[in-house]
C-alpha cells in the first residue's frame, strides 16, 4: 500500500501544485479586474452549479472505483448515460436562470446559468473515464491532464477579463478546464464510444452511486448553504467578500488534502478485508496533515489582512476579519476532507450518510444563527464553530463505526499539533509587528520564514521529524 501511496503522492503532488499555482495567479489578476459583485453574482451561480454536480457525479465515480467486476463494455455504456443525462440537466439548468434572476432581481443570473451548463454535462460524462484512470492507478495521466486544462483555462480566462469579458471570464476559465480536461481523460483512459446503453452496467453500479448520491446532496448543502443565505441576506457585493474569504480557507485544504484524497478510496479499497492496516495507515497521515496544518493555520490566521492584500488588492479590505475567522479552521479543512473517503474504503456507506446528514444539521443550524444575528463578521463565527464541531463528531464516528477504534485515541493525534501551533503563535505574535517593511510580499515572505522556522524547530526537538521520516519508510513511529 504504501508503494502506491508513494507513487500517488508524488504525482499528484505535481499536478495539485501546478494548479494552485495557475489558479492563485489566475485570482491575483481577476480580483484586480471584477468588482465585488461580480465575483459575488459567479459564485451564486457556481453554488447551484455545483449543486448538480454534487448530486450527479459524487455517486459514479466511487461505484466504479469500488467495483471490481466493471468491463470495457460497462465502462462505454455508463458513458454513454452519463452523456445524456448531463445533456438533459443542462438544458433544466439553463432553464432555472431564469427563476434565480426573478429571486435576486438580477438578469446577468439568465445568461449566466445558460452560458454554465455546459460545465454539467462536461462534468457528468468526465466522472466515468477519470474514476476508470484513478481505479487503474494512472496518477501520472490524471495529474498531466489537470496541469494542461488549468494551464489553458487560466490562460483564457485572464485574456477574456482584459478584453472586458467581465463575469463571463471566470465562466471560460471552468468552461476551458472542463473541456481540456474531458477531451485528455478519454484519450488516456481509451475507453470505447459505443452506441450501446446496457442496463446491466447501470445495476452493477446503482446501490453505491444512489447512496453516493445523497452523500454529495449533503455535502452540497454543508459546502454551499452558507453561500446562498450570504447571498440573499447581505447581497451580491457582500457576498463576494465572503468568497474571497472562503477561498483563502480552503486554499490550504486544495494543496495538501486534495493531493492524499484522490488517493484513498483507490488504494484503502483493495484493502478493505484489513481494517487495522487500513486504521494505522490512515492515522499515521492523519498525523501528518494535522503537524502540517499547525503552521498553516497560524500563518493565515495571525497574517489574514496582508494575504487579502497580496492576493486580491486594496478593494476586498472587507475581507479582512472574516477571513481571519475562516481560516482558524484551515487545519480542519485539511483533515475533515479524508473522513468521507475513509468510510468508503472501509464500505461504509450507510454510516457516511449519516454522518454526512449530522454535518450538513450542524451547518445549516449555525449558518441560520448567523442570518439571524444579522452581520457578516458573525456568520464567519458561527460557519467556522460549525466546522470544528463536525471534525470532531466525523472523527468519532469514523473511528468507531469504520476503523473499529476509540475517539479517544483520534484524540491524542491533536496533542502534538496543539503544542505546536501555540510553541509558533506565541512569539510570532509579538515579533510581527516589527517585520512590516518593504512592501507586503516582503513582510510576508519573512513571517512565514519565521513561522516555518519555527515549526522545523519544534519537529526537530520534539523528535516528530524523526516520526515523519519513519512513516515515509514504512516504519513503527513512537
Amino acid at each position: 500500500m504504501f508503494k502506491d501511496l508513494r507513487s500517488g503522492f508524488i504525482f499528484t503532488s505535481m499536478g495539485q501544485f501546478t494548479n494552485i499555482i495557475v489558479m492563485f495567479v489566475l485570482n491575483m489578476v481577476l480580483s484586480r479586474i471584477l468588482n465585488p459583485a461580480e465575483i459575488g453574482v459567479v459564485a451564486l451561480v457556481q453554488v447551484f452549479l455545483y449543486f448538480f454536480q454534487s448530486i450527479l457525479t459524487s455517486g459514479i465515480a466511487p461505484a466504479i472505483i469500488q467495483n471490481k467486476k466493471l468491463d470495457e463494455d460497462d465502462y462505454s455504456s455508463l458513458l454513454n448515460f452519463a452523456f445524456l443525462i448531463g445533456l438533459v440537466i443542462s438544458i433544466a439548468f439553463g432553464l432555472l436562470g431564469f427563476i434565480i434572476a426573478k429571486i435576486y432581481k438580477n438578469g446577468a443570473y439568465i445568461g449566466l446559468f445558460w452560458s454554465m451548463s455546459l460545465l454539467i454535462t462536461t462534468e457528468l460524462t468526465n466522472s466515468v473515464p477519470n474514476a476508470v484512470l484513478n481505479k487503474r492507478k494512472q496518477f501520472k495521466e490524471v495529474n498531466i491532464r489537470l496541469i494542461v486544462s488549468s494551464i489553458f483555462g487560466a490562460v483564457a480566462g485572464v485574456a477574456s477579463a482584459l478584453m472586458g469579458a467581465g463575469a463571463y471570464a471566470l465562466v471560460l476559465n471552468l468552461t476551458f478546464i472542463s473541456v481540456i480536461s474531458l477531451i485528455l481523460n478519454l484519450y488516456t483512459s481509451k475507453i470505447k464510444i459505443k452506441f450501446m446503453f446496457n442496463r446491466e452496467s447501470i445495476k452493477k453500479i446503482i446501490g453505491l452511486a444512489s447512496n453516493q448520491s445523497g452523500v454529495g446532496f449533503i455535502i452540497y448543502f454543508s459546502r454551499n448553504f452558507d453561500n446562498l443565505i450570504v447571498g440573499k441576506k447581505f447581497g451580491d457585493a457582500t457576498l463576494g467578500v465572503y468568497s474571497k474569504a472562503y477561498s483563502l480557507m480552503m486554499l490550504p485544504n486544495m494543496i495538501f488534502t486534495n493531493i492524499f484524497q484522490p488517493l484513498f478510496q483507490p488504494i484503502f479499497s483493495n484493502h478493505q478485508d484489513n481494517i487495522p492496516y487500513v486504521r494505522e495507515v490512515y492515522l499515521q497521515i492523519l498525523r501528518v496533515l494535522l503537524l502540517i496544518s499547525a503552521p498553516v493555520t497560524v500563518f493565515f490566521v495571525l497574517d489574514a489582512d496582508k494575504i487579502v492584500l497580496f492576493m486580491f488588492g486594496n478593494q476586498w479590505a472587507e475581507a479582512f476579519k472574516p477571513t481571519a475567522i475562516l481560516c482558524s479552521t484551515i487545519w480542519v479543512q485539511m483533515t475533515y476532507t479524508t473522513i468521507g473517503p475513509m468510510f468508503l474504503s472501509c464500505n461504509k456507506y450507510r454510516e457516511q450518510l449519516k454522518q454526512s446528514i449530522i454535518s450538513v444539521v450542524i451547518l445549516a443550524l449555525s449558518v441560520l444563527i448567523g442570518a439571524i444575528i444579522g452581520n457578516l463578521i458573525a456568520m464567519s463565527i458561527c460557519v467556522a464553530v460549525a466546522y470544528i464541531l463536525n471534525f470532531f463528531v466525523g472523527g468519532a464516528m469514523l473511528m468507531k463505526l469504520a476503523l473499529e477504534s476509540t475517539f479517544r485515541r483520534f484524540l491524542k493525534l491533536l496533542i502534538s499539533p496543539l503544542i505546536c501551533a501555540v510553541i509558533i503563535t506565541i512569539p510570532s505574535y509579538f515579533v510581527f509587528r516589527y517585520i512590516n517593511f518593504g512592501g507586503v510580499f516582503i513582510a510576508l515572505l519573512f513571517r512565514g520564514l519565521l513561522i516555518f522556522g519555527l515549526f522545523g524547530g519544534y519537529l526537530l526537538i520534539s523528535g516528530e521529524f524523526k516520526n515523519i521520516m519513519n512513516i515515509l519508510k514504512n516504519k513503527k513511529i513512537r
